[in-house]
């Protein structure tokens, strides 16, 4: 679904979806569907052919989407809660139809059965964002609005748990900023928690600044916020540490995942992740994952998502032992940033002394075992053991072996023969899409005509334990920093595949890596068409899967053709192949447009529908 669900209707409302299906190798009519259908208690709207709508963000900028699209109109003489399903029906004879749903619409007659004003310093309905939800609780309001109206920043407080059957919207008339107040401990973890669900933030008025919150907290996963058009920033910048450490100690920054429509997001690690839909937003300077296990993302851009402040290593400790002892070394247990790593000083052989580095809200503010001076100074306690402390920025937990990749313990480094310098390293590593290790099947993922230049990051990592099953990967251009130490990441599928399409992507800094090594397992469905790439590697084999179609794809010079490919073309590069793929310009040019392929899908970026022969990649 490419809208939110539970909005209100109050005349009409466009909606649609994304849909789309393998017809024999080939989704460029229709997108391989016969037609889909919307039901709707009862009433049934049958659309024939995709086509693009046209999205306006706050700011004026545009964009479309190629999708289903159909109009929800309130009928005249009812309210309350109406179900949609849609039904996706190929136009291959042998695929089963694809039923989603239910998708909630809140038919009423009024846009919001509560209006309420807040301004901090008087002359509104409230003072505070905790007494206007105290008051829309105590209404059991359904699908109120709050509107501040006087500039500032706001805490959302916390209050009784409370949702109602629609959004509650939140707008601002004029420039506010939603921020936690500091914790009472300073640096413990904490959280956004209004503790009422399904909150919209609407407008460019808006911003959400999580400096003080780690995460934006739901009650229940079932019940998403939705950010549209508002601004998401963590004021302090992106390599700002949480009591010396990385801001990513949950896995989401909201919690279950959240909608983003058209919202300006900067300076936050995992956005996006678990998200039912993220479409049209515009990020920078983003961090960490992405958009792990979203379901639907859809025209987004990133720009410069990287983790590499995280994972460049800072020489944090210089050490030696000066002692009689005919050799001596160091040790260090546990895995990078973990809690209780042990490390051990030995002297012939024998340990001599042993300190349990701990990375708690209560080592931190304890102070004794947390730091690196705090190792420092125990390894100086140490007869004929001697320590200079280089950096304290970030917590011992992340010490690790000079020159490391991946932060991780080592075991009997020598400390005698000269000194050692030990540096800190946070092995974050940055996806746009991850799908996770869920151990169970994942169905239905759309992750399409999304955009992103300047990136650290694998681009599309679709490898998670379990598989996944109808899913489409298509459209998406990315341009992958070169010289960086992510430079040799590579986007990955791997583990089962059943109706799984991954094409016209362009990829030209970055390799597309087939895991046959990893129990990669396509069906007669799976597609692999019309993508450029820096290298197209078959890790296990030198062919491909013989049930998956692999078609039509580019490989840079730097990569060789696989076997078991229909028409693999190569040669030039990320500066030949596209207008300016360095700054996300992705209009094809050399040998793409020497090299026309048939192919697999009809929409491209930039709002355009191939017809005939065309370039592999994303745009035309």
């Amino acid at each position: 679904m490419l809208e939110p669900p539970r909005q209100t209707v109050t005349g009409a409302k466009v909606i649609g979806v994304f849909a789309a299906a393998n017809e024999n190798g080939s989704l460029l009519e229709n997108l391989g569907l016969s037609h889909v259908r919307f039901h709707c208690e009862g009433d049934t709207v049958t659309v024939d052919a995709p086509a693009f709508r046209t999205f306006s963000r706050p700011d004026g900028s545009t964009y479309s989407i190629y999708g289903w699209w159909v109009t929800l109109t309130k009928p005249s003489n009812r309210t309350g809660i109406a179900d949609i399903y849609v039904e996706a029906v190929p136009s291959d004879a042998i695929m089963q139809s694809r039923v989603i749903g239910p998708y909630p619409f809140v038919m009423a007659a009024t846009a919001h059965d509560f209006e309420v004003t807040v301004a901090a310093g008087g002359g509104a309905d409230h003072t505070t964002m905790a007494s206007a939800f105290a008051f829309l609780r105590a209404q059991d309001a359904q699908h109120p609005r709050i509107t501040v109206i006087e500039p500032g920043t706001y805490d959302l407080a916390s209050g009784g748990s409370h949702h109602g059957g629609g959004y509650c919207t939140i707008e601002a008339a004029a420039p506010v900023t939603f921020r936690q107040d500091p914790p009472a401990l300073p640096f413990d973890f904490t959280r956004m928690r209004p503790q009422y669900d399904r909150l919209h933030f609407k407008g460019s008025n808006i911003t959400i600044d999580m400096v003080e919150s780690l995460e934006f907290y739901t009650e229940s996963t079932s019940r998403h916020h939705w950010l549209d058009g508002c601004n998401i920033v963590q004021s302090r910048g992106r390599d700002d540490l949480w009591r010396m450490r990385p801001r990513n100690i949950v896995p989401s920054l909201f919690r279950g995942g959240a909608y983003f429509t058209d919202c300006i997001i900067s300076d936050v690690n995992d956005w996006g992740d678990k998200s039912a839909l993220a479409r049209g937003n515009r990020t920078s300077a983003t961090w960490a994952d992405a958009l792990q296990d979203a379901t639907c993302a859809i025209a987004n851009t990133f720009v410069d998502h990287s983790s590499a402040p995280y994972y460049a290593n800072i020489d944090a400790i210089s050490l030696q032992y000066v002692g009689a002892a005919s050799s001596a070394t160091i040790s260090l247990s546990g895995n990078n940033a973990s809690n209780l790593r042990s490390l051990t000083l030995m002297e012939d052989g024998v340990a001599v002394a042993s300190f349990v580095i701990e990375s708690t809200e209560q080592a931190y503010r304890d102070a004794t075992n947390y730091s690196v001076a705090n190792v420092v100074d125990f390894i100086n306690a140490q007869p004929d053991w001697t320590a200079t402390l280089l950096d304290n920025s970030r917590f011992a937990a992340a010490l690790s072996f000079p020159g490391t990749t991946n932060g991780a313990g080592f075991t009997d480094l020598d400390a005698k023969s000269s000194a050692i310098t030990l540096p800190t390293h946070f092995d974050i590593h940055s996806d746009l899409y991850q799908l996770p290790n869920l151990g169970s099947v994942r169905e239905n993922v759309v992750f399409a005509f999304n955009t992103g230049w300047q990136i650290d990051a694998q681009d599309m990592l679709v490898t998670g334990s379990g598989g996944i099953n109808d899913a489409a990967f298509v459209g998406n251009a990315f341009f992958n920093k070169l010289g960086s130490l992510d430079e040799g990441l590579s986007s990955q599928l791997n583990n089962d595949h059943s109706h799984v399409i991954f094409a016209h992507n362009s990829l030209p800094t970055q390799k597309l890596l087939v895991r046959q090594d990893s129990d990669y397992d396509g069906d007669g469905y799976t597609l692999i068409a019309n993508n450029v790439t820096r290298e197209l590697n078959i890790s296990g084999g030198s062919a491909v899967d013989p049930d998956v179609m692999l078609i039509g794809n580019h490989v840079t010079a730097d990569g060789t053709a696989p076997d078991g490919g229909v028409d693999t073309s190569l040669g030039g590069d990320h500066l030949s192949l596209f207008f300016d793929a360095t700054n996300g310009n992705f209009a094809p040019a050399g040998l793409l447009l020497s090299n026309l392929k048939t192919p697999v899908i009809a929409p491209a970026l930039a709002d355009t529908l191939r017809e005939g022969a065309a370039p592999a990649g994303a745009a035309l």
